[in-house]
This record gives C-alpha cells, sequence and structure tokens, in this order.
C-alpha cells in the first residue's frame, strides 16, 4: 500500500495555513480488509501533527475516511474549513461584504495567482465569474459570496455552506504579510 502527500501553504486572511494534501491512498487488493488502510491514515495523522499541519485535506473513496473521525465535507475536490477551527486567526482589519460583478476583476486576479501559487484551484473566465455570481450564488456551489477587504482594499473572497454556515466552501485570498 502507499499514499501520495503534499505540503502545502494556504493563504486565508492573512494568514498562513500548514496543510498536508493526501491521496490517493492505496491498498493491493489482496491486502485490503487487513488493517493496513487504517494504519496508514493513522500515519499519516501523526505525521501531520509532527510537522505542524494545521489542515489535512484528503482525496479518495467517498466515505472512506469518516471511520477513521474525518469529517467528509464535499464530494468534489474542494477545501473546506470548519470556521470554528480558525478562531485563532487575527481578522482585526478584515472587513466582509457581499460580492458585487465590480469586484470581479479584482477577485479574478486574485483567484489565479492563487491558482497558479497553490495548484488548489483552476483558471476562471470573466464570463464564468459573472454566470457564478449571477446564477450560482444561492447554489451549494457558490453560496452567497462575500469578499474581504483589509483597510478598504479587495483581498479576497470566500463562500460559505448552505448546509453548515461555519464552513467555508471556497476561498482565495492574497497574503498581506
Amino acid at each position: 500500500g502507499g499514499a501520495l502527500a503534499t505540503s502545502r501553504e494556504l493563504s486565508l486572511f492573512s494568514q498562513i495555513l500548514q496543510a498536508l494534501t493526501v491521496g490517493p491512498l492505496a491498498i493491493a487488493p489482496s491486502f485490503q480488509g487487513q488493517g493496513y488502510g487504517s494504519k496508514l491514515v493513522d500515519f499519516i495523522h501523526k505525521h501531520a501533527l509532527s510537522v505542524g499541519k494545521r489542515l489535512v485535506y484528503l482525496q479518495g473513496i467517498e466515505g472512506y475516511y469518516s471511520k477513521f473521525n474525518y469529517i467528509p465535507m464535499s464530494s468534489k475536490s474542494k477545501l473546506i474549513f470548519e470556521t470554528t477551527t480558525l478562531t485563532y486567526m487575527k481578522l482585526k482589519s478584515t472587513d466582509f461584504r457581499p460580492m458585487t460583478i465590480d469586484d470581479i476583476p479584482s477577485i479574478s486576479n486574485i483567484y489565479t495567482q492563487q491558482a497558479n501559487r497553490n495548484l488548489l484551484t483552476s483558471f476562471r473566465s470573466t464570463a464564468l465569474w459573472q454566470w457564478l455570481l449571477k446564477y450560482a450564488s444561492h447554489s451549494s456551489y457558490f453560496f452567497q459570496p462575500q469578499v474581504a477587504l483589509s483597510n478598504s482594499i479587495l483581498i479576497g473572497y470566500f463562500t460559505s455552506d448552505p448546509v453548515d454556515p461555519n464552513r467555508i466552501r471556497e476561498a482565495a485570498i492574497i497574503n498581506q504579510n
């Protein structure tokens, strides 16, 4: 068996989160059901803690990781942050408001920068941003997009999860440090 793990630094609201992206995890069919997957997940969890990773993003078979007390957040390959776990973040100079069509050029630029830097997102055209804002802002895919401003300068955006408003479904924020 084996697992592929990659260290990531994610910028979110002017804070750097240390993350570990894991996947795929695989066990040879003749060895499945014998606890090797459990041992791999346990090792990954302990390794993440030992190297200071605050976020582990697991990719693989839907529902598999829940038996290890990981919470499934999405059936798609999206990072979702439990906002209750981000209370350590300092947001004193950050303001939030609903995204408008006028924000699209800045948001598109930030999103593309993050895609190039972190390889966690993909390119979106201006037409797609406009479509998302007009038609998808009430869907789970792009729910109620908000922009983040630091000292009145747009620094990013996030969308929440309609099922659990304590989760951030999608975010792209530039580092202000």
